[in-house]
């Protein structure tokens, strides 16, 4: 039975390229991860973290994956989002679309928490807020804006409790290995030691956002 009549496309996931030898290419993996958590909550410590241990990416406010252009990008990549960030909230299911588009398959989130109170000092002392209430609000919504898209991506978090980041060498090298890495040589250290929590008065929003971690499990 002849079989020149009929046409053949390309196998599932395309042909495979060749190097000039006539070798297969094989691919790497791609791997990002996406540092999320409150304005001053220690984002920028994590995503140092990652840069250390061998992942492209910016701790500063400046990100040169600012404009989610990742289809260039290397294939270990860290990318951070404050929420909120630049006064917006974002968008992260676009995020990962983005992220799947160009063809990362490991795709980690770490989300990181740092007790409110503390938090929300920080965020006064730098001028992310103007007063404590507004900080636990923009706190309460950032835990809410993650779950959210969390569910819908059915994605387990990473969580990042900062005061036990900062102080566990174990927490750091746990860490390390889920997300495939060494643990790189760095320097940590409490930043709220330079507060006092009591400074700050009681708030039913903080209440609420205890509430909302623990029905959570992050504390």
């Amino acid at each position: 039975m002849s079989i020149h009549n009929y046409t053949f496309g390309p196998p599932r996931g395309g042909w495979p390229e060749f190097d000039e030898n006539g070798r297969i290419i094989v691919k790497s993996e791609r791997t990002a991860v996406v540092v999320l958590g409150p304005e001053a909550s220690g984002t920028r410590m994590i995503t140092e973290f990652c840069i250390r241990a061998g992942f492209f990416g910016d701790s500063g406010h400046g990100q040169r994956l600012d404009y989610l252009e990742f289809d260039a990008a290397p294939d270990k990549i860290v990318f951070r989002r404050s929420l909120p960030h630049a006064g917006a909230w974002p968008d992260l299911l676009d995020i990962h679309s983005r992220l799947e588009k160009a063809n990362y398959t490991n795709i980690h989130y770490i989300f990181v928490f740092r007790d409110p109170r503390y938090n929300v000092l920080a965020q006064l002392r730098v001028g992310h807020v103007r007063e404590a209430k507004q900080g636990y609000e923009n706190i309460l919504r950032a835990l809410n804006h993650s779950w959210e898209a969390f569910q819908i991506l059915d994605v387990e978090p990473l969580v990042v409790v900062y005061e036990q980041w900062v102080e566990s060498e174990e927490l750091r090298d746990v860490i390390a290995a889920v997300l495939g890495v060494e643990t790189p040589e760095m320097e940590f250290y409490n930043a709220n030691d330079k507060y006092n929590a009591n400074s700050v008065p009681p708030s039913q929003k903080l209440d609420a956002i205890y509430t909302l971690a623990r029905k959570l499990r992050i504390i």
